[in-house]
């Protein structure tokens, strides 16, 4: 049978705090559950990707104990990384670049 409110009164035989609090804290849990694995899910992602990304920009700055900025300038002025952008970073004049890329004979990066 249900009484009034729709719940069913005689199945609960007198235990429906009980079984409202046990609803409550399995909700409760639920919630911080999700709310753990999403801050462990993002631990786990600083330490597979930011991590290395640090340790690897540590190492480029700090050369023989010193900091430094050469590294990050060689890659700058590498071609390699930068194009024709690396030749003026590197101190080239903008009108020899300007040239070389107007060139009939221009290749078009490391394969062409």
């Amino acid at each position: 049978m249900t009484g009034v409110d729709g719940d069913r009164a005689a199945d609960r035989g007198g235990r429906g705090d009980h079984g409202d609090r046990l609803a409550r804290l399995r909700e409760g849990v639920e919630s911080h559950a999700l709310t753990a694995l999403a801050v462990i899910t993002s631990a786990a992602l600083v330490v597979a990707f930011y991590y290395p990304t640090a340790t690897v920009l540590v190492e480029a700055v700090v050369v023989d104990g010193a900091v430094t900025l050469g590294v990050f300038a060689d890659v700058l002025t590498d071609p390699f990384y930068f194009g024709e952008l690396a030749r003026l970073l590197s101190g080239e004049s903008p009108a020899a670049v300007a040239r070389s890329l107007l060139s009939p004979d221009r290749r078009l990066g490391i394969v062409g």
